[in-house]
């Protein structure tokens, strides 16, 4: 195709030969992963592609089309922190999620065992952990840098549930507080240092279900954690036990991103779930349950040469 040229969006005419060349020889644009065939590629098994070339193909049916519709990049994933090496690329885009945090615990219930009391309470439930952030960045200059470290935000851990209580005029236990999950960093280099390229902030814990009295004081539900970055719409509900849903805004890159195809772009991880309270019988009080544990948080990049 030597000769042949089109305009990309910057008005710069170039030959199509040298856009493709290989490994970015001579310091042309290349673009990695590209699958190029004679059939477009849907959105459905697209994770990203080029904004328009402004040069149209022809295939087998006929049908005129850009030739960006021909092409697609595959992500990095990355979900265990270590060293990546980036020494062949020149820019990085994408995002990465904060662990979330894990699920308060519930307190245990009360049982009153003076003669012929009907003093009888069930525990609190904890609340649900936050979800951790959801952070685009896009066409991060990485030229002549030759690692990059990326510490992946670890799950945070639920709460333990309280103790019961079966006795005259007492207290239940409350539940615990359940533990933050934890940042996802990008690092320049290749240790966790202060050069942070981005970062995603973890979701808190979800509060402990409070203990409960004999005599029917206490006993309030634990509130959601805060999820990470306030990008979100919370859940109002102590019950909703869902992932908590992200926008993503302020970024923009060569590159048209599509959603994953599971859709994981459009959320931070899960946080955890709550421990339900101690519930009562067989004439007895139970403890609260544990609350449940966090998602651990990823990375996904896109590397250009």
């Amino acid at each position: 195709m030597s000769g042949k040229f089109f305009v990309k969006k910057n008005g710069v005419n170039v030959d199509l030969t040298t856009l493709f060349q290989p490994e970015g020889t001579n310091n042309n644009t290349y673009y990695p992963d590209l699958d190029i065939s004679n059939t477009a590629k849907g959105d459905d098994v697209a994770y990203a592609r080029p904004d328009n070339f402004e040069y149209k193909i022809k295939d087998a049916n006929g049908i005129i089309t850009d030739l960006s519709e021909y092409c697609v990049i595959n992500p990095t994933y990355i979900d265990v922190s270590g060293i990546e090496d980036v020494a062949t690329y020149n820019s990085m885009s994408g995002y990465i999620v904060g662990g979330s945090g894990g699920g308060g615990g519930g307190s245990g219930g009360a049982w009153d065992t003076t003669w012929l009391s009907t003093n009888r309470y069930n525990g609190a439930a904890g609340g649900v952990g936050g979800a951790g952030e959801v952070k685009w960045f896009a066409d991060i200059d990485i030229n002549g840098v030759n690692n990059i470290y990326i510490s992946v935000g670890a799950k945070g851990n639920g709460g333990g549930g309280g103790d019961r209580f079966r006795g005259s005029n007492g207290w239940s236990g409350d539940g615990g507080n359940g533990n933050k999950g934890n940042d996802t960093v990008i690092y320049k280099g290749n240790t966790i240092n202060t050069d942070k390229l981005v970062e995603s902030v973890g979701g808190n814990g979800g509060n402990k279900g409070n203990r409960r009295s004999t005599g029917g004081s206490g006993g309030n539900a634990g509130s959601a954690g805060k999820c990470g970055g306030h990008e979100l719409t919370h859940q109002n509900d102590n019950g909703d036990t869902t992932a908590n849903s992200f926008t993503t805004k302020n970024w923009s890159s060569n590159y048209s991103y599509l959603p994953l195809v599971d859709d994981r772009s459009n959320f931070g991880t899960a946080g955890g779930n709550k421990g339900n309270g101690g519930t009562l019988s067989d004439g007895n009080a139970n403890g609260g349950n544990v609350g449940g544990n966090g998602s651990p948080g990823y990375a996904v990049l896109y590397l250009k040469r």
